[in-house]
């Protein structure tokens, strides 16, 4: 979703709209995230379960790292760390090692 397009700027009043309206006052983040993965996912919904996927993992990283005891705590960290270069490094760097070697 381009953020100069019709759908973006619809998006974009009713998630405003949701967010003021008094009665849904104690609703407000989860409007936002909602509204988030609708923007997320608009172009391709496949790549939501990566984004989800991604939460969870530093979700639960975040929770060992928080209540684990120490030398648990940096291999947590370590890890979670990792996986975030890890995805982050194959979805920017896959076209290019695609073309170069595969073309």
């Amino acid at each position: 979703m381009l953020f100069t397009s019709q759908i973006f700027f619809v998006l974009l009043a009713v998630t405003f709209a949701l967010y003021y309206i008094p009665l849904l006052r104690g609703l407000q983040v989860y409007i936002l995230i909602v509204s988030s993965l609708i923007f997320y996912a608009y172009f391709k919904p496949i790549l939501l379960i990566l984004l989800l996927a991604s939460i969870l993992i530093n979700s639960i990283g975040s929770y060992f790292i928080f209540y684990g005891d120490m030398k648990h705590k940096k291999l947590m960290l370590f890890c979670c760390v990792s996986v975030n270069l890890i995805l982050l490094a194959f979805f920017k760097y896959s076209p290019l090692i695609a073309t170069t070697f595969f073309d």
